[in-house]
């Protein structure tokens, strides 16, 4: 793999876009929406390969858990360990808006 280049486990799930576009630093945020929200077990292995905990954490926090319904959110904050006090309430979110979907 080339460094910064989208390694093929994860391609299917970037259908939509030129793979030879995706850097895995630039584009950090996309990887992570759309493997905490589509991925299966192949494609979450290969992303805890490519990001740390904490990276993941991160832009997980700081995008509100967009995108996530209330059993991903919970998956990913148990996975990651982020506090209960953050994301009850994107959960909660999920969970009392009945207009919301799994996208962005």
């Amino acid at each position: 793999m080339v460094e910064g280049s989208l390694p093929e486990e994860l391609h299917d799930l970037f259908w939509e876009y030129d793979i030879g576009d995706i850097d895995t630093t630039k584009h950090i945020g996309l990887i992570v929406e759309k493997v905490t929200n589509h991925g299966d077990v192949i494609h979450i292995r290969k992303f805890l390969q490519l990001y740390t905990d904490s990276q993941i954490r991160d832009v997980i926090i700081q995008s509100e858990f967009r995108g996530m319904n209330a059993k991903n959110v919970v998956f990913w904050s148990t996975l990651l360990q982020i506090p209960k006090s953050i994301s009850n309430k994107y959960r909660d979110r999920c969970l009392h808006e009945p207009w919301s979907f799994d996208g962005p």
